[in-house]
């Protein structure tokens, strides 16, 4: 005769637990930085003119219900305020440079860096644009407090990097 064992409720619990961290720490996250400054870090107006300089200029974006953002401009550059902090760029020269942190390991774009940075890197994964030819797309997920439909965008011509840019939609 057979002997059954049954399994009882703690040990259920603790197979389930460590399915789910398993998974958990199985996916990998990755930070964006523009100038050396984290993506979502706290951002006030002095803060931003001490790291980055004096705007050009700036506008405000509202979404006309409870969100309003402060775009600034330096150049042909733009950094974007939410909520007192840095929620977005677009990065058109090689005044700032982006990091890209996956794994513990660091990756730096620069405008003007030459396409073939992606083709040594296989945790950045990039992706060509449909109706875009010269425009790549890398895919952000899981990065942590986005919507799900953000992403970091790199455009290219002729085989260099023209611009970088992360934007929250409005």
């Amino acid at each position: 005769m057979m002997k059954m064992k049954t399994l009882n409720i703690s040990s259920f619990i603790a197979v389930i637990c460590l399915f789910l961290s398993y998974n958990l720490s199985a996916q990998e996250s990755y930070k964006l930085a523009v100038n050396g400054i984290e993506l979502y870090s706290e951002m006030s107006y002095d803060d931003m003119a001490a790291k980055f300089g004096l705007p050009d200029s700036y506008y405000v974006a509202d979404d006309g219900l409870v969100s309003f953002s402060n775009v600034y401009f330096y150049g042909n550059n733009t950094l974007t305020i939410e909520d007192g902090k840095l929620c977005g760029f677009s990065v058109a020269d090689d005044r700032w440079g982006i990091s890209i942190s996956v794994s513990g390991i660091v990756y730096n774009l620069f405008s003007g860096d030459s396409i073939t940075i992606f083709e040594d890197h296989e945790k950045l994964k990039l992706l060509e644009h449909p109706r875009l030819p010269e425009t790549f797309w890398i895919i952000d997920d899981p990065l942590p407090n986005n919507p799900p439909d953000t992403y970091l965008m790199v455009e290219c011509s002729n085989g260099k990097i023209v611009s970088i840019s992360y934007n929250e939609p409005l």
